[in-house]
C-alpha cells in the first residue's frame, strides 16, 4: 500500500495549558503517535532512518516515541552499544525529525541507573530539547520496575532546569504502595497530581479485556474520579496494549474503538506496535500496518478540539443516540460535547445495528466506522 504524505504538522513549541496542551496559537494540540523505541540507536550506528520518518508521516504521525539507552538484557545483545548514557548526535536526531514534520518524546532514562548516572543525562537532554521546537521530554518510562528507574522521582527531577521543555514524569499507572514510597516518597498514591505534577501525564491503560474502551479513562486521570482526584494535566495513551501478529485479542475493531475514546478524552493516542519497538516500520497488510493505518483514519476525523469537551457516556440524557447496553457487545458508549457539536462512539455495536439520534440531534458525518459519528443539536 503506498503512503499519502499528510500535511506537515504546525511547527512551533507546544506548551501546557491547564489540562490541554497548546501550540503558540493557543490552538488546542493533539498527539498522533507511533512506538519507535530503538530510532536513536539506529541514527547513532549510522543507519539511514529516513525511510521510518517518511512513513510515519504517511499514516498521520506527529510524534514518535523515542527510548534512550536501554538494558542489555531484557534487549537483544545487538544493542549493547546503547546501553550508557550518549548525546552524540542527539540534536541532529531531533533536528531530522522536525525536517520532516515529526516531534520527539524522549524517553532518556529507560535503565535502572541511580540518580547519580540519571540526573546529569536528563539535564543534557533537556537542554538540548530546550534549543528545539519539536521534542518533549518524558523523564522516564514505567518507574518503579527493577528494571527501570526506581528511586525518589522528586530528587531526580525537580532540581533540572527543564527550558520551557514540555515534559512528563513517566509515571505509567497507579503505583502499588511500596512503588509509591520509593518513586513518589509517600505511603501511598491516593490522587493522579501525585505522578503527575509535570505539564502533561503518559498513561498505560490496563491491558485486558476493557481495551475497547479503557481509554475512557484518560479523562479521570485528568478529572478526576470520585475521591480520586485529578491531575489537571492532559493524560496521553501512551503505550496501550502491544499491536502483535498472531494475536487473537485485541482484534482490528478493538484497536479502533479504543483509539476513538482516546481522540475524546485524552491528550494524545501512540499506537504501541511489535516491530516499532526496535524502530521498524511493519510489513505491507499486517496486523501491525493495518491497525495503524485504520487509527490513521480515527485521528483525521476526530479534531483535538473534541478531548476538550464535556463527556457523557451512553446512559447519560445528553449522550445522543438512543441507545441501551445491548447496543454495543461490550455495552459501552461515550461522547464529548463542544457546545453545539459532539463526537460519539458506540463502542463494537452487534451485526445489524443501525445509528438513532434523539430527537433534536442530526448525524452530520460518519466517521471510518458507523458507530464513530459526528452529530450536532439541530434544534438550537
Amino acid at each position: 500500500m503506498t503512503n499519502v504524505l499528510q500535511p506537515t504538522p504546525k511547527q512551533g513549541h507546544l506548551v501546557r495549558s491547564g489540562g490541554r496542551v497548546v501550540d503558540e496559537k493557543g490552538d488546542v494540540w493533539f498527539g498522533h503517535g507511533l512506538t519507535m523505541f530503538l530510532l536513536y540507536a539506529r541514527f547513532l550506528r549510522g543507519e539511514d532512518i529516513r525511510p521510518q520518518l517518511v512513513w510515519a508521516r504517511g499514516v498521520g504521525a506527529n510524534y514518535l516515541r523515542v527510548f534512550g539507552p536501554v538494558p542489555v538484557p531484557p534487549w537483544r545483545s545487538e544493542w549493547t552499544f546503547y546501553t550508557k548514557p550518549t548525546i552524540e548526535g542527539l540534536g541532529e536526531f531531533f533536528d531530522l525529525l522536525g525536517s520532516h514534520g515529526l516531534r520527539c518524546e524522549f524517553v532518556p532514562v529507560c535503565s535502572p541507573w541511580p540518580i547519580a548516572v540519571a540526573q546529569p543525562y536528563l539535564r543534557q537532554c533537556f537542554a538540548l530539547a530546550g534549543a528545539r521546537w519539536n521534542v518533549m521530554i518524558e523523564c522516564t518510562n514505567e518507574p518503579g520496575q527493577t528494571g527501570t528507574f526506581h528511586e525518589n522521582l522528586h530528587d531526580l527531577i525537580d532540581p533540572i532546569e527543564r527550558h520551557g521543555v514540555l515534559s512528563a514524569t513517566g509515571v505509567a499507572y497507579r503505583l502499588n504502595d511500596r512503588d509509591a514510597r520509593a518513586v513518589l516518597g509517600i505511603p501511598r498514591m491516593q490522587h493522579f497530581w501525585q505522578a503527575h505534577w509535570l505539564d502533561y501525564g503518559t498513561v498505560h491503560l490496563p491491558r485486558d479485556h476493557g481495551f475497547a474502551t479503557n481509554a475512557s479513562a484518560l479523562g479521570h486521570w485528568r478529572d478526576g474520579e470520585g475521591e480520586t482526584e485529578g491531575s489537571g494535566r492532559a493524560a496521553w495513551d501512551d503505550e496501550p496494549y502491544r499491536v502483535d501478529e498472531g494475536r487473537t485479542f485485541p482484534g482490528l475493531e478493538d484497536f479502533v474503538s479504543h483509539f476513538a475514546f482516546a481522540g475524546i478524552c485524552g491528550g494524545a493516542s501512540l499506537v504501541h506496535f511489535d516491530v516499532g519497538r526496535e524502530a521498524n516500520s511493519p510489513a505491507t497488510a499486517s496486523l501491525q500496518d493495518r491497525v495503524i493505518r485504520e487509527t490513521s483514519r480515527v485521528w483525521q476525523f476526530i479534531p483535538a478540539i473534541a478531548t476538550t469537551g464535556r463527556y457523557v457516556t451512553g446512559n447519560s440524557e445528553e449522550f445522543p443516540l438512543e441507545w441501551k447496553p445491548e447496543d454495543s457487545t461490550v455495552g459501552y458508549a461515550g461522547a464529548s460535547w463542544v457546545g453545539e457539536v459532539g463526537w460519539c462512539v458506540n463502542s463494537l455495536p452487534p451485526a445489524g445495528w443501525k445509528a438513532k439520534p434523539k430527537p433534536g440531534i442530526t448525524i452530520v458525518d460518519e466517521g471510518p466506522r458507523p458507530w464513530i459519528l459526528k452529530v450536532t443539536k439541530s434544534d438550537r
